[in-house]
C-alpha cells in the first residue's frame, strides 16, 4: 500500500512537470501576455537591483547573506531536508521533488536563466525562476524555499532583492 502511494505521488509530479514544459509551447496561443514574454530576450535577466547570496541553513532556519546583511526565515523539515541535501551535493537512495524537478529541466533541455527572490509581501517573501526553452522564455512564480532547494541542486546564483536585503535583514558584521 505504501509503496503504491509513493508510486501514485512520482507519477503525479511527473505529469505536473511534463504539463509544465508543455505550457511553455501551447502557452501562448491562449494568452498574449504570455506570448509577448516569450518574445523577450534574455535580457530581461538583468541582475540590477539584485544580490547574489550565500545560502546556509541550521535546522530549519535558512540564511540567505550578502555582504554583511543576512535574510533569515524558517522552513518546513521536509523543504529543510532537501536544502540541506542541495548544499551538501548529497544524493539519495530514491530521488527527492526537486531532483525530479531538475531531472525534468535537463531532459526537456529547459535553461534556468534566474532564480530570485524578489520580494516580500504579505508577510511572506516570494520568489521566482526564469526558463528558457529555444527561443522561449518563462519567467514562474514559487516559494522561496523550492527556489533555495533548485538553486543549489542546479549550481545557480541564488539573487535577492536589494529592497528585501534592506528591509528584512539584519547586520552580521
Amino acid at each position: 500500500m505504501k509503496r503504491q502511494k509513493r508510486y501514485v505521488i512520482v507519477i503525479g509530479i511527473v505529469l505536473i512537470l511534463a504539463a509544465f514544459a508543455a505550457g511553455i509551447y501551447v502557452a501562448p496561443a491562449f494568452n498574449p501576455e504570455i506570448a509577448s514574454a516569450v518574445e523577450q530576450t534574455e535580457e530581461r535577466q538583468s541582475t540590477a537591483g539584485l544580490l547574489p547570496a550565500n545560502i546556509s541553513i541550521d535546522r530549519t532556519a535558512v540564511f540567505l547573506t550578502h555582504a554583511c546583511r543576512t535574510v533569515t526565515f524558517e522552513v518546513t523539515e521536509d523543504q529543510a531536508f532537501s536544502i540541506s541535501h542541495g548544499i551538501e551535493g548529497s544524493v539519495s537512495t530514491r530521488p527527492l521533488t526537486h531532483d525530479i524537478f531538475r531531472d525534468v529541466l535537463d531532459n526537456f533541455a529547459i535553461k534556468v536563466l534566474q532564480i530570485k527572490i524578489d520580494r516580500f509581501e504579505d508577510d511572506v517573501y516570494k520568489a521566482k525562476m526564469v526558463l528558457k526553452q529555444g527561443d522561449k522564455i518563462l519567467e514562474i512564480d514559487m516559494r522561496p524555499s523550492d527556489a533555495i532547494a533548485l538553486a543549489t541542486r542546479m549550481g545557480r546564483i541564488l539573487y535577492v532583492s536589494e529592497d528585501v536585503m534592506n528591509t528584512r535583514s539584519i547586520k552580521v558584521c
